[in-house]
């Protein structure tokens, strides 16, 4: 078995890493199967965890669309994945479900606390 016989997030796993099956796991329910709102149309040629792994990528290291590496899909298609999931509301969903993931490591899922503006709380002078 030769390495182009082999996907692409396990070929090859960038700097911060490509998801694991248990992370994609957690979120894949998330990420919609057909890439309009009907279910037809062109067959996708990218699975969604590498699209998912490539905006990941450049979420993680801040480099332009352009500049991801070859071993992802093309830019364009990552970058209109990427915008069609943050208009509705998928991105924010999954963003959702790692904190939850997060808080949930020792204590309840719910955060439990709240940030209070220094200047918005009144101390009585003595």
């Amino acid at each position: 078995m030769g390495a182009e016989d082999k996907p692409i997030s396990t070929m090859w796993r960038s700097t911060q890493g490509d998801l694991t099956d248990d992370e994609w796991e957690l979120i894949a329910d998330l990420i919609p199967t057909y890439s309009g709102s009907g279910r037809m149309g062109r067959p996708t040629k990218w699975p969604k965890r590498d699209i998912v792994n490539a905006i990941f990528y450049v979420a993680a290291t801040g480099c332009q669309w352009r500049a991801l590496p070859s071993h992802y899909p093309h830019c364009n298609t990552v970058h209109r994945y990427h915008v069609r999931w943050s208009e509705n509301g998928i991105r924010e969903r999954v963003c959702e479900r790692l904190s939850e993931q997060v808080r949930k490591r020792g204590r309840d899922g719910e955060p439990s606390a709240g940030v209070i503006e220094a200047r918005s709380v009144r101390v009585p002078r003595p």
